[in-house]
């Protein structure tokens, strides 16, 4: 059986001191809310929370919201890959001149064609600044980890990568995985899948593409997530 906390407006008249006036209180009152299985929702990740609003003094019938509380998919198990497979990330990244020069700080690489505007438009055979490489190959990667590798036990293998088409400031990368394999390992509680992944510019042009091996636990051997706190944080005490 489970129980909500009900809260009603209570008036009260004190008719022989002073005048007439009400007083709002908010009293505790347990409601019965009927019998479900906590454990089965449990098991899904989701706690049930049962919310009463209306009702027992005010004469109206009490109005019943069942809520639950939603842990945000991040990464698959072995057992959620199906070659074939594909997965459209979302969203997609704006590349600015700002990032590019910051990644090229932070990696300590100071070509010119990507930092050097002026260059870039007189001594390269684009006539502007290229984004570097391996910035795009970074923010593709990226967007791929929430719905590939998210819950993954290691990064094993990067090949085949190609930059297919420059990348300039002010271009849009989008990106999208297929997959290619699956197996598990001799251990038995964890396997490895193969993907390939593309990236996209705003104009549907492959701009970048590589394959990767990623080393995923099976669902009932992986660590469950874990927060430093616990539900007590929504309480309305």
């Amino acid at each position: 059986m489970c129980f909500a906390w009900q809260s009603s407006q209570m008036s009260v008249q004190d008719q022989n001191e002073r005048p007439a006036r009400s007083v709002a209180r908010t009293p505790r009152i347990p409601v019965v809310v009927g019998e479900f299985d906590v454990r089965e929702r449990i098991a899904d990740g989701k706690w049930p929370v049962v919310r009463v609003r209306g009702g027992a003094h005010g004469g109206s019938e009490p109005t019943i919201h069942v809520v639950t509380s939603h842990d945000r998919p991040f990464g698959r198990y072995l057992e959620d890959f199906e070659p074939g497979d594909i997965y459209k990330h979302w969203p997609g990244k704006t590349i600015t001149e700002a990032d590019d020069h910051l990644f090229c700080m932070i990696t300590m690489n100071h070509h010119p064609l990507h930092t050097n505007q002026w260059f870039a438009e007189n001594e390269t055979v684009h006539g502007k600044n290229v984004v570097v490489g391996n910035l795009v190959y970074s923010l593709v990667l990226g967007m791929s980890v929430a719905d590939v590798s998210g819950a993954a036990i290691a990064n094993l293998e990067i090949e085949t990568l190609r930059h297919s088409k420059p990348t300039f400031h002010g271009d849009t990368i989008y990106a999208e995985t297929r997959v290619l394999s699956k197996r598990e390992t001799s251990k038995g509680d964890r396997g490895i899948v193969e993907v390939e992944t593309k990236g996209l510019n705003q104009r549907g042009e492959e701009v970048c593409y590589f394959k990767r091996k990623v080393l995923v636990w099976k669902r009932e051997n992986a660590p469950q997530r874990q927060r430093p706190y616990d539900e007590s944080i929504w309480s309305d005490d």
